[in-house]
């Protein structure tokens, strides 16, 4: 049975193995076993038969009251009845615990003594049974537990058998464990191998000659060659192998292969590019590698010099910028400070981050200068008016806005009109970040629009005075119109009464008729007619005698106007006559402005006319009257003053029926006095 068990695949098997045979030399049902652990410190199951459900146990070793602890440390078989304390673990009324004994070792916990032992378990239910002779170099190992009472006859037997096969299982269980270890190691290590190997720097391990001892497969790309590698790679290999072993003994020489530089340029033996490593060394101690053992990690850092060289180039243009950026700065406050108008600068929130001089003047109140209540109150309220406009306008979608603002000057408190001009500056999402505003001063155009507005009420006043005053003119002037009317048409009938009256005269003259006296003839008739209804010629310049100078007009147009018609087609007959004699005789015209012009009054070609008669022809009388005679020259002469003095009391270019009326009752008594 103790080769069998030795043959035992491992350890779970042989313990269950050994457990079936104490059962059946015991003639048991049911058992359990429980083996100290590895630190010696507790009691573990390992194994157990006839149960469905294995009871799993964990008792300290440092429980002295425990009949199994007691039995385990002094190697002593022990038997108990249903009270004692181990029921409540196996569940049997009636159980019977075997020692289990192993090969001492360091580490292993004494046999206690029995005498002690049966100190400690007392009297009562549970007591030890005989001793069985106990092997040199044997230690506590562990306990079986049997259920029901082992009999006598092969209690010495079955003691002895656990005590012979407590070794071997105590053997079995360290080969198991160290299985385990080596599992474990061999998992930690591949694991380990698998992390070095992913790494992405080569790690080489050196010993004191540089020599490689270990390396990734990172390292062996780089250091190592295979058969089957082009001689380009293998140039490259020897050539980096040349720069690491360099590279060790350079750091040997300065004493640590921390200190000094710890860059190493290598060549990429697959594309044969250079590339940039940075060493880190670690020396290793005794326990981990041979002595004077050295871990180098080659970092690669030539993405990070080129991204080193990258970023310097790009602090050098930011240099720059920042450079350029400062003096626009400096120009572009430069430019605030000297702006006449203020100038503010808020975020989104309408708080305000920047303004200029003249800003400040209304929207802060400084505390250098000591401000009295009234300039605070006019800063608040300045800044209680911005701030609610930019609030609105940021909850706008608009880019810009303008709009006017009545602020308070906190000098003098007096009453600003300004026109804030205010325009978002956008991210590159499209988000406002900040608002810019300028206040434009109106006061001027504010005065401007005022005097404007008083101009033009002014302008108002004088436009309606003048329409009264057009109005009062036009009605003057239709007035005056219609006077000037009256009295042209009573003019116009003035003059036809004296050209009728001229013509009576002259034709009275001319018969021979006294010019104040009536004839029997139809005019004298008519006149005396219309005298006897109350119409009577004036007298020779005047209006005496009648009721008015209108109505005697009207009177003696009523009386000549048709004997005036009937005289001017006679006139107009007699010219054409004299006109056709002339052409056709030929002999001299009178001159412009004889009295042949007169109409009736042609006296001197009447008497013209009269001689030729008497001599015969014209020729004749022009022979003999080519040079006139005394008289003649005389009469003509007199006709002539009379013509020119009737011609100037008359208008140029009237016809001859309205002459002599220029002067009214003056060019009338001129014609008399001229006949």
């Amino acid at each position: 049975m103790l080769s069998a068990l030795a043959e035992a695949p491992d350890f779970s098997s042989a313990a269950s193995f050994l457990l079936a045979q104490v059962l059946d030399l015991a003639d048991a049902e049911r058992g359990h076993m429980l083996r100290l652990d590895a630190a010696q410190e507790s009691l573990v199951s390992v194994a157990s038969v006839g149960y469905e459900t294995p009871p799993r146990a964990l008792i300290s070793i440092g429980d002295l009251s425990n009949p199994l602890v007691l039995c385990a440390l002094a190697l002593v078989p022990v038997t108990g009845g249903g009270r004692s304390s181990i029921r409540a673990f196996v569940s049997m009324a009636r159980w019977t615990a075997l020692p289990m004994p192993q090969a001492r070792l360091r580490g292993t916990l004494p046999v206690m003594p029995l005498p002690h032992a049966q100190e400690l378990l007392g009297e009562g239910e549970v007591r030890f049974l005989t001793a069985v002779e106990r092997r040199l170099a044997s230690a506590p190992g562990g306990v079986i537990v049997v259920e029901g009472a082992v009999p006598e006859r092969v209690i010495g037997s079955v003691t002895t058998l656990v005590m012979l096969a407590g070794p071997i299982i105590a053997r079995l269980a360290s080969l198991q464990e160290s299985r385990d270890s080596i599992d474990r190691l061999t998992q930690q290590r591949d694991r380990l191998t698998l992390m070095v190997d992913s790494l992405p720097d080569p790690v080489v391990i050196t010993n004191a000659t540089n020599d490689i001892i270990a390396q990734n497969s990172r390292a062996e790309r780089l250091l190592n060659g295979k058969e089957g590698d082009s001689s380009g790679r293998r140039r490259a290999i020897e050539l980096n192998n040349l720069l690491f072993t360099s590279f060790l003994a350079k750091a040997v020489m300065m004493g640590s292969p921390t200190s000094g530089p710890r860059e190493l340029n290598l060549v990429d033996p697959d594309e044969g590019n250079d590339l940039l490593f940075e060493v880190l060394a670690h020396p290793l101690s005794e326990r981990v590698g041979p002595d004077d053992a050295v871990l180098s990690v080659l970092r690669d850092v030539t993405d990070l010099r080129r991204a080193a060289n990258e970023l310097e180039r790009q602090v050098q243009r930011v240099r720059l910028a920042e450079m350029k950026a400062s003096s626009e700065r400096d120009r572009l406050n430069l430019i605030l400070e000297n702006v006449a108008d203020p100038i503010l600068v808020t975020d989104e929130r309408a708080n305000i981050i920047l303004m200029n001089d003249q800003a400040e003047q209304l929207f802060q109140a400084s505390e250098i200068q000591q401000r009295n209540r009234r300039q605070i109150q006019a800063v608040r309220g300045n800044d209680t008016k911005f701030t609610s406009f930019i609030s609105e306008f940021a909850l706008l979608d608009t880019r810009a806005r303008r709009e006017r603002m009545a602020l308070v000057h906190p000098a003098n408190g007096n009453q600003l009109p300004v026109e804030v001009v205010s325009g978002k500056i956008m991210n590159e999402r499209g988000e406002p970040i900040a608002i810019v505003s300028v206040l434009h001063d109106l006061t001027k155009e504010v005065e401007i629009e005022r005097l404007y507005e008083t101009l033009k009420t002014l302008n108002s006043e004088l436009e309606e005075r003048i329409r009264a005053a057009t109005a009062d003119l036009a009605e003057q002037n239709a007035r005056l119109q219609w006077q000037s009317q009256e009295v042209e048409r009573a003019n116009r009938l003035k003059s036809e009464f004296l050209a009728s009256m001229s013509h009576e005269v002259a034709r009275r003259r001319r018969r021979g008729l006294p010019a104040d006296r009536a004839d029997g003839s139809e005019e004298s008739t008519g006149i005396r007619r219309r005298h006897q209804h109350g119409v009577s010629p004036a007298p020779h310049g005047s209006h005496e005698g009648a009721s008015s100078p209108a109505q005697s007009v009207v009177e003696c147009r009523k009386v000549y106007e048709p004997r005036t018609r009937g005289r001017r087609r006679s006139l107009r007959r007699r010219e054409g006559r004299r006109a056709h004699r002339r052409r056709r005789y030929g002999y001299r015209h009178p001159r412009k402005g004889s009295a042949s012009h007169l109409g009736g009054l042609s006296t001197g070609r009447s008497i013209a006319d009269a001689r030729i008669r008497r001599h015969g022809t014209r020729s004749e009388y022009h022979a003999k009257a080519a040079r006139p005679s005394r008289r003649h020259r005389q009469r003509s002469q007199s006709v002539w003053r009379r013509q020119r003095l009737f011609c100037a009391a008359s208008p140029a270019n009237a016809p001859w029926g309205e002459r002599g009326n220029r002067g009214g009752t003056i060019g009338l008594t001129t014609a008399l006095t001229v006949c």
